[in-house]
């Protein structure tokens, strides 16, 4: 569950999971709510594997959502 909120440095997202899987999954959901207006419409036309790993999980989490912009920038990918 992911919740997005005012925030000085622009936005927040909080997001709280049962377990790290889903806070990725959450968090990936909330990021791309934010840059993306209709992400209920989006659809699957290409697949790309990701791949990321970290010492802690709040590194893997910055390291996934840092990737999942990445993608968005470079390749137009959500």
């Amino acid at each position: 569950m992911y919740e997005i909120f005012e925030h000085t440095a622009d936005l927040g997202l909080r997001v709280t999971a049962p377990d790290l899987e889903t806070l990725l999954v959450d968090a990936a959901r909330g990021l791309l709510s934010i840059i993306i207006a209709n992400l209920d419409e989006v659809r699957l036309i290409q697949e790309k594997k990701i791949e990321v790993s970290a010492a802690a999980p709040d590194y893997l989490l910055f390291d996934w959502l840092g990737e999942l912009l990445y993608l968005f920038e470079t390749e137009h990918l959500v």
